[in-house]
C-alpha cells in the first residue's frame, strides 16, 4: 500500500475502536484501488462557457447538467465489479455465505443500464436514486453497505479527479468575490456536503470548505452558518468533540439537528489526509456522541 496511506491509517488509529481501525484499513484500500481504476478510466470535464460558469456560481446548475460526461454503460459495470471484488477479498470470509452468494451474483451489466450511465455523467444523485428503485430483490440493508458504497467509489473513479480539479478552480475567485453568496450544495454535482475542512489561508483567515458525499468534490462556504438548513443563528450551532482530539469535531445544527463532520486542518493540500479516511474518524466520533457521549467544546 501506499506509504502516505499507510502513515494516514496510523494515525488515525489512534485513540478508536478495533472496528474503525479495520474500517479505515479497508477503506484505505479501497482507495488505492479507485486511483488505480482512475488511471485508466478517468474523464475529463470540458471547460464551461462564461454563462456556464455564472449559472453554476449562482447555484441555477451544476458544472455537469452544463457539460455533461460520457461514462460507458461496460466501463461503469467493469468497474463496479472491480471494487465489490476487492471490498469482497478483504470481508467476503466473514460474512454469511448467503449474502456473499447474492453479492457475488450482482449483476451489474443489467443494474447498470443506459438510463443509469447517463445520469452517473450528469446527476450522479439520481443515478444513485435510480439504482435504488431499480434494483430488484436488494434489500435495503445490502443496497446501503455494498451496493451504495460500490456506486459512489465507481463514480469518483471516471469523475472524481474532474470535480475536484473543476471545482478548485471555480473557487480561485470566490474568496475575493461575494457577490455569489456561496451555495450548500455541490457545485460539480448538486449533491450534498457529507463533511467539512477548516484550514487557514495567506489573506483571508480560516475558511471553510464543504465535501460533497457524491463525487468529492470541495467548495468554500460561510465559515459561520448550517449548510443543510441555512440558518446562521450561533445560538443554534456548535461544536462537539473528544477532549483529546480537537482536529476532529462535530458541527452540530440544534435548529434541523443535522451534524457536519468537521476536520480542523493543519497541513497543506498536498499533503491533508484523504477525505475518505477522515470520514470514518469522524463517523466514529459521531456514533458516540449519537450514543449520548457527548463532550462539548468549551
Amino acid at each position: 500500500m501506499d506509504k502516505n496511506l499507510e502513515q494516514a491509517v496510523e494515525q488515525l488509529s489512534k485513540g478508536v475502536a478495533p472496528e474503525t481501525v479495520h474500517v479505515l484499513w479497508l477503506t484505505a484500500e479501497t482507495l488505492e484501488k479507485t486511483r488505480e481504476l482512475s488511471d485508466s478510466y478517468s474523464l475529463e470535464i470540458v471547460d464551461l462557457t462564461p454563462e456556464s460558469v455564472e449559472r453554476v456560481k449562482k447555484g441555477e446548475s451544476t458544472v455537469l447538467q452544463e457539460s455533461p460526461v460520457a461514462i460507458d454503460r461496460a466501463s461503469l459495470a467493469a468497474v463496479c465489479r472491480e471494487i465489490l471484488s476487492t471490498l469482497l477479498g478483504k470481508v467476503g470470509k466473514d460474512m454469511d455465505p448467503e449474502v456473499l452468494k447474492m453479492l457475488e451474483g450482482i449483476d451489474w451489466d443489467a443494474l447498470v443500464d443506459d438510463h443509469a450511465a447517463t445520469l452517473a455523467g450528469t446527476r450522479p444523485q439520481e443515478f444513485l436514486n435510480y439504482i435504488y428503485d431499480n434494483a430488484n430483490g436488494a434489500d435495503p440493508d445490502t443496497l446501503s453497505r455494498f451496493i451504495f458504497p460500490v456506486l459512489s467509489w465507481a463514480l469518483r473513479v471516471f469523475i472524481g479527479n474532474a470535480a475536484k480539479s473543476k471545482a478548485a478552480s471555480l473557487d480561485q475567485d470566490s474568496l475575493e468575490d461575494r457577490k455569489y453568496g456561496y451555495k450548500p450544495h455541490c457545485p460539480i454535482c448538486g449533491g450534498d456536503p457529507v463533511m467539512a475542512r477548516i484550514s487557514e489561508t495567506n489573506f483571508n483567515g480560516s475558511v471553510r470548505s464543504l465535501v460533497c458525499g457524491t463525487c468529492g468534490a470541495s467548495w468554500y462556504w460561510n465559515r459561520i452558518g448550517c449548510p443543510y438548513c441555512e440558518t446562521n443563528a450561533t445560538r443554534d450551532l456548535r461544536y462537539v468533540h473528544d477532549k483529546d482530539d480537537l482536529d476532529h469535531r462535530l458541527y452540530v445544527c440544534d435548529h434541523c439537528g443535522e451534524i457536519l463532520p468537521t476536520v480542523f486542518e493543519h497541513e497543506d493540500e498536498f499533503n491533508r489526509t484523504p477525505d475518505e479516511l477522515e470520514l470514518v474518524k469522524l463517523g466514529d466520533l459521531q456514533m458516540a456522541y449519537e450514543a449520548g457521549q457527548e463532550k462539548p467544546l468549551n
